[in-house]
């Protein structure tokens, strides 16, 4: 495998003003391995923000035999310091901008580094006439850090071999071209997805990468159109924004409106690139792919790029598949689903789990043999993800087993399928995180600010309660319903690629209620009474403004038994 391109005048890395050839970026290597020296010991970690050094300091420390640990800049100190107290680098990578960080860090560790900023690597002269040495196939690449959606990160074992599985498939099928694809890089490089789709990859087919320094719609139209690039790898939630800013203007036309809906009807790449010539050009005009994977992209806007001329190629795969497993092939797009296998890897599903062997999986996690052992079994590794086969081996996922919520009566419920249900239905919901609290279902709720005001909605949470989770309850099964509500204005927590952090959800809907100012109760025996009953009937504190079945979890029982003590009480009858 040519982990790095020959030294070569063509374009490697673009950053900014400046561009890098590939005899540059040798040269540049071969300065990070005279300020790494013979102390590199056999681990380097990097924290840093997506630059040209990353790169250099990547290459530097595989040349001199040493495996890397990306860490996420955006990880606090307490993070910071278990991943150097759990793999102990000789060696960190930091800027002027992570540094502060990685300084407290390093106070609350055990473990001592030796700590190079890429700022200082001006003062050592390029070393000429450096030439890159590959390493072996089976020795250890990168150990990458799980972003913690269960609360828990693991160093996930990756060696050249596992990383080359990956490049092999890709340069098949023709998604990289040697000397000709140019990628865009926006995600940060800690992540496998990123590492590999627009670093390793690129780079070891004599592809280029542009760097973006601000993630900005207007940074990024600008090295689109700049670099020619062909390429764009990004989540689901970058693919949102960029599909809503395009669909926003075809709406306010109505001739584009017709022209996508003819481009629908005729549902040919060529002739929808060919009608949304202008939609291509603002991208750039040269994109021969988007490239979506880290979570479920919504396949109404995998289909909507398709009438716009781009072809979008879902893939998945965890950090422990180095990362890829299915890939929807060029021209061969399912949408919906995330592909069929790639060379030399199988997928079976068992108890609706999906099991990977091959190439691409993981040596196992760091530190952690009992973990390794219960996620590698019989020479298969359990995804924890939940999915189907269809007849022609591609694969759909349909949840987390490990997000799967079992209620009091034995129901197993998904969360991700209430949430994408709601998302699709109701546009007043910017974004939403259902979670499990005692025997009910909760949910907390981000609303869509913009489209309250174009709506003209006066009273936000009420219109949430009754127009959107009450509406969302009466036609869903009684065990799926959503009985408690949080409303927030903050973004949900997640990790750089999206994923939901669920386990921080009851966290953040305690945080808030206590926060949330509370209506005075009202005066009066009856009310009194009431408020008396239910507490006793449910055993929570009452009071007048909560909602029946979103605050209290009054279920259809629950209900009739009320009314019965109204009547008793009162003589009030209620249909």
């Amino acid at each position: 495998m040519a982990i790095l391109h020959p030294p070569a005048p063509q374009t490697a890395v673009a950053f900014k003003d400046r561009e890098y050839s590939y005899q540059d970026l040798h040269d540049e290597i071969g300065r990070f391995v005279q300020l790494l020296g013979a102390d590199a010991g056999d681990r380097v970690a990097i924290f840093a923000e997506n630059r040209p050094e990353w790169v250099f300091a990547l290459y530097a420390a595989w040349h001199l035999g040493a495996s890397v640990v990306p860490i996420d800049m955006m990880s606090s100190a307490e993070e910071l310091a278990y991943i150097l107290d759990d793999c102990q680098p000789p060696v960190v990578f930091c800027t002027e901008q992570t540094r502060e960080t990685l300084d407290q860090a390093l106070g609350r560790s055990t473990h001592a580094s030796r700590v190079i900023s890429f700022e200082s690597a001006e003062e050592t002269p390029p070393a000429t006439a450096f030439c890159f040495q590959e390493p072996e196939m089976d020795a250890l690449a990168v150990t990458i850090y799980t972003s913690g959606t269960t609360g828990d990160p693991k160093g996930v074992m990756l060696t050249f071999s596992n990383l080359e599985s990956n490049r092999r498939y890709l340069e098949r099928v023709g998604i990289y071209l040697a000397l000709e694809t140019r990628v865009i890089a926006i995600l940060p490089f800690h992540h496998a997805f990123p590492l590999q789709g627009c670093l390793v990859i690129p780079l070891s087919t004599g592809g280029m990468m542009a760097i973006v320094d601000q993630l900005s719609a207007e940074a990024i139209v600008s090295t689109l159109k700049r670099q020619r690039i062909t390429m764009i790898i990004g989540v689901p939630r970058l693919y949102t924004l960029l599909h809503d800013g395009v669909m926003k203007k075809i709406r306010a036309s109505a001739i584009a409106r017709l022209l996508f809906w003819i481009s629908s009807k005729v549902n040919r790449l060529g002739f929808s690139r060919l009608v949304f010539g202008s939609v291509q050009r603002g991208f750039g005009g040269h994109i021969r792919f988007f490239i979506s994977g880290g979570a479920r992209l919504d396949p109404e806007i995998n289909q909507h790029f398709r009438w716009l001329g781009f072809e979008t190629l879902e893939g998945y795969g965890l950090t422990e598949t180095s990362p890829m497993t299915t890939y929807n092939p060029p021209g061969q797009v399912k949408v919906g689903s995330v592909g069929v296998t790639i060379d030399d890897v199988s997928v079976r599903i068992v108890d609706d789990e999906v099991l990977i062997s091959g190439p691409n999986v993981m040596r196992g996690y760091y530190n952690k043999p009992k973990a390794t052992a219960e996620a590698i079994r019989g020479g298969w590794f359990y995804s924890g993800d939940l999915g189907h086969l269809d007849e022609d081996g591609y694969l759909y996922i349909t949840g987390r087993k490990k997000e799967l919520i079992i209620l009091d009566n034995g129901k197993n419920v998904s969360p991700e399928e209430i949430e994408s249900r709601i998302m699709a239905a109701y546009p007043l919901i910017k974004d939403i995180g259902v979670y499990q609290d005692g025997d009910r279902l909760a949910a907390i709720i981000v609303p869509c600010l913009e489209t309250a005001q174009k709506e003209q909605v006066v009273n936000l949470e009420e219109t949430i309660r009754y127009a959107v989770i009450d509406a969302y309850n009466r036609q869903a099964a009684t065990y799926k319903r959503i009985t408690e509500l949080t409303l927030v204005r903050e973004d949900l927590p997640r990790t750089r690629l999206g994923k939901l952090r669920r386990f921080a959800l009851p966290e953040l809907a305690t945080d808030e209620r206590e926060t949330a100012p509370m209506l005075a109760d009202p005066e009066g025996e009856e009310f009194a009474l009431i408020k008396r009953y239910l507490e006793d009937a449910k055993g929570l504190p009452v009071h007048g403004d909560q909602h029946l079945e979103l605050e209290l979890g009054l279920d259809s029982l629950d209900k009739i038994e009320l009314l019965v003590f109204l009547d008793r009480s009162f003589g009030v009858k209620v249909e």
